[in-house]
């Protein structure tokens, strides 16, 4: 199923609306600046389906941070990270 606005929500709460790769806050009101919140696809060969994004800034998805960082990992260990560093930041709020 192709990426919807509810999952574009649901990865902002779960990465805090912070950068996958660099935690910078992400904004919304000129996406291509270098914070701006940018749908990057873990595998490129895939589509934007909603289990194959995550939420970048601009500057790290056309450097293509993700290329190097998750090279070897299936997309279920990249969203465990996501999740896992959600509750670590979200037990010290």
């Amino acid at each position: 199923t192709y990426i919807t606005p509810e999952r574009i929500r649901t990865l902002r709460r779960l990465q805090r609306n912070m950068c996958l790769y660099c935690g910078n806050a992400l904004q919304v009101l000129n996406r291509r600046r270098p914070d701006g919140l940018t749908v990057e696809r873990i595998k490129n060969a895939l589509p934007h389906n909603s289990d194959n994004v995550i939420l970048a800034c601009h500057s790290c998805n056309v450097k293509r941070v993700g290329n190097q960082l998750n090279k070897g990992k299936s997309n279920l260990e990249i969203f465990h990270g996501i999740w896992t560093n959600y509750q670590k930041t979200r037990s010290q709020s």
